[in-house]
């Protein structure tokens, strides 16, 4: 026996010895000849051991044992789900969550085998929270914790515990729900304080801490758990260190010692130059920054973030945000308003490039999430199936043996088998065209949440351009004091139009295809006006003016009516070559139809192309001569089409104008309130 395991580290040391030293060129013979079970056994054993030190080592190890799988190496289902989750740990580390997802729905089935190990399954589960979490999927990552916890007190498992309570912690600091998360960071710090030897290990949930009480702006308790991290931290973690130290220099910044904050500045400095780590190098860079900022010294400040602009790679789209972010708060300081203009344009591109792709690897999730949940469907009917016909089976054979001797009543067994079957038949053509209708329903979601987020990119941004336009506008003219409240009260006015939309939306999101809100009163007069100053910049810009006058009270849908009319003015205004752009709204109503005609002295539309333009990103002109995205009036269409109402050009004619009509039937109040009652809200669960 001892012959045997001294052989087995032989060929370990050897094998890893050729390996590292040689990892892209032929191994040595020996090699050649030892077992594909025992290779994978030592590949498998150098991914944890790379896992968090060198990621080219670690990339080696995992490309070798996919080869040998590849080859149809069988393995025990305990090492199976094992490299399973060292392949999702090493997409997390690309931050390729999608891809991770994917990995983790395929292995799932281990998870009921009886010989996988509990350890393992416990981290599979783990790893499925943090995943859920990193995609959004708030509510269910929750819920798998709190399942972990449960789990961990019913195996007495401290270490599951600790896990657990850390991860919900981080979870409710994203939501910024500041107070859960403080509870649940303390618990792991008291749990760890008994569970754990050595001070080093409470290192990681002193940082947490510290930087959940820097956000709730309670300097004093971060402070402390700064302090106390520094005394539990080992002189080989030198970067934790560092993390300590510069967030107590951010402290002294918000306290407004900048003397101490310069001094902690130099200790940050002399451990980033023994480390000689480029994050270190850059933590401390971004220090020097906001230290400069606060020294008034805004110019050199800016250099600092400039020169992270100039050498970014992107590798981290949330580092290259907040350098811009920066740059714009220190341009505006210097009173640079051009680049302060510029780098709030690269901010506002930057967050809507991630957007696009959280929005992608969402989408990509709920398609991963929807076929694995149909398969499994597909897997308990067939199951339901097998079981059915084997209690069958059974069924028949003890009639066989017990009534052999009645040919009738075996033959109309037979009979009885074969109708069955049929139905069984027909069950299974039943459920096959109900997973159908729902793929069906599940694209015609889609479509809407595409929809959805070209609304929100069209007529969201107007009411956010008037914010930023009129501050900017406030700083320059502060001088002028009657000018301010004017300004200020249009900012607050836009602001509050902006929370309200997000609201509304918000909540159109939520209902299913058929509901509708509740009528309401919506004052269209006042709307107008509300409309008119949200275009306030463009109508100044344009010289125009929008006449209406003895505008109706109506019941309807108000974020519907608002977006469609804001639309059709702006087109107004910016197809307009007119000295002096006008449009005049009026309105009528005939057979309980309410009808409202918007005519402007705009381009005009030829006859050929006047339904053209309710088609999504159908263009007339091209976008240097005219702004826009092509999908406004197909927009306004289905809103009033979900009042079940329509909206055309009455009358256009080529340099002279155009009348688009928007109509739409009455809303019965009684009727609008059972339907809301009654109608499906889609259920996040």
């Amino acid at each position: 026996m001892k012959v045997k395991i001294w052989s087995i580290l032989v060929l370990q040391i050897l094998f890893l010895g050729s390996t590292f030293c040689q990892e892209k060129n032929s191994t040595f013979s020996f090699l050649e000849s030892t077992p594909d079970s025992a290779k994978f056994s030592m590949h498998l054993d150098s991914i944890y051991k790379y896992s968090y030190e060198d990621h080219q080592k670690l990339t080696f190890h995992i490309e070798e044992s996919k080869k040998l799988l590849s080859k149809g190496l069988k393995i025990s289902k305990d090492d199976e789900l094992s490299f399973s989750i060292k392949l999702i740990d090493y997409e997390l580390s690309q931050f390729n969550y999608v891809n991770a997802y994917q990995i983790l729905k395929n292995s799932k089935h281990l998870l009921e085998i009886e010989d996988i190990s509990q350890k393992l399954k416990n981290e599979y589960n783990y790893t499925e929270g943090y995943i859920l979490m990193q995609l959004g999927d708030l509510e269910f990552a929750q819920k798998s914790y709190y399942k972990l916890l449960e789990d961990a007190k019913e195996q007495k498992d401290t270490f599951l515990s600790i896990q657990a309570l850390y991860s919900l912690g981080q979870l409710f600091e994203r939501e910024k729900d500041y107070d859960n998360s403080e509870k649940y960071f303390l618990e792991t710090n008291k749990i760890e304080q008994e569970f754990f030897k050595e001070k080093q290990d409470l290192s990681q949930t002193y940082l947490e801490l510290s930087n959940l009480y820097f956000q709730k702006k309670d300097y004093d308790e971060a402070s402390l758990y700064n302090e106390k991290g520094l005394d539990a931290i080992v002189e080989y973690q030198k970067s934790m260190k560092l993390a300590f130290i510069l967030n107590q220099g951010d402290v002294a910044l918000k306290k407004n010692k900048i003397l101490a904050a310069q001094k902690i500045y130099n200790s940050a400095l002399l451990i980033a130059s023994v480390t000689q780590s480029k994050a270190d190098l850059e933590f401390c860079m971004e220090f020097k920054a906001r230290l400069l900022n606060a020294q008034g010294d805004h110019g050199e400040a800016l250099n600092i973030y400039e020169n992270f602009i100039k050498e970014d790679n992107k590798e981290s789209l949330l580092n290259t945000l907040e350098w811009f972010k920066e740059a714009h708060k220190t341009s505006d300081q210097l009173g640079n308003y051009k680049k302060a203009y510029q780098y709030m344009v690269e901010v506002n591109t930057i967050k809507d490039s991630m957007a696009n792709e959280k929005k992608m690897q969402q989408t990509e999730f709920l398609k991963i999430k929807f076929g694995s949940d149909q398969k499994e469907k597909e897997n308990q009917i067939l199951a339901a199936q097998v079981a059915q016909k084997n209690s069958q089976n059974k069924f028949l054979y003890a009639i066989a043996t017990l009534f052999l001797f009645g040919l009738l009543f075996v033959f109309g067994a037979f009979f009885q088998k074969m109708k069955y079957n049929k139905r069984l038949k027909e069950e299974v053509e039943s459920r096959t065209k109900d997973l159908e209708n729902a793929n069906m329903m599940l694209s015609k979601s889609y479509e809407e949440l595409d929809q959805f987020n070209k609304i929100l990119s069209h007529d969201l941004k107007e009411p956010l351009r008037s914010i930023v336009g009129f501050s900017t506008l406030a700083k320059k003219k502060i001088s002028a004091e009657s000018k301010i409240g004017e300004y200020l009260n249009i900012i607050g006015n836009s602001g509050k139009q902006l929370h309200q939309l997000i609201e509304d939306v918000s909540v159109f999101q939520k209902i299913g295809n058929d509901a509708k809100k509740p009528a309401e009163d919506a004052d269209i007069q006042a709307m107008m006006s509300d409309i008119t100053e949200s275009v306030s910049i463009l109508l100044m810009e344009k010289k125009g003016k929008v006449k209406f006058n003895n505008l109706p009270t109506i019941k309807t849908h108000k974020l519907f009516l608002f977006l469609v009319f804001k639309n059709l003015i702006e087109n107004g205004l910016k197809y307009n070559e007119s000295l002096f752009p006008l449009i005049k709204v009026t309105y009528f109503e005939q057979n309980r139809t309410h009808y409202f005609h918007f005519q402007d002295n705009g381009i005009g539309i030829a006859p050929q192309f006047q339904d053209r333009v309710f088609g999504m990103f159908k263009r007339l002109n091209d976008r240097g001569t005219y702004s826009g995205s092509g999908l406004g009036l197909s927009i306004c269409k289905k809103m009033i089409g979900k009042l079940d109402g329509d909206i055309r050009i009455v009358q256009s004619e080529e340099g002279k104008g155009s009348t688009f009509q928007v109509s739409f039937p009455f809303m019965e109040p009684i009727e609008d309130e059972k339907l809301y009652m009654n109608m499906t809200i889609f259920d996040s669960n």
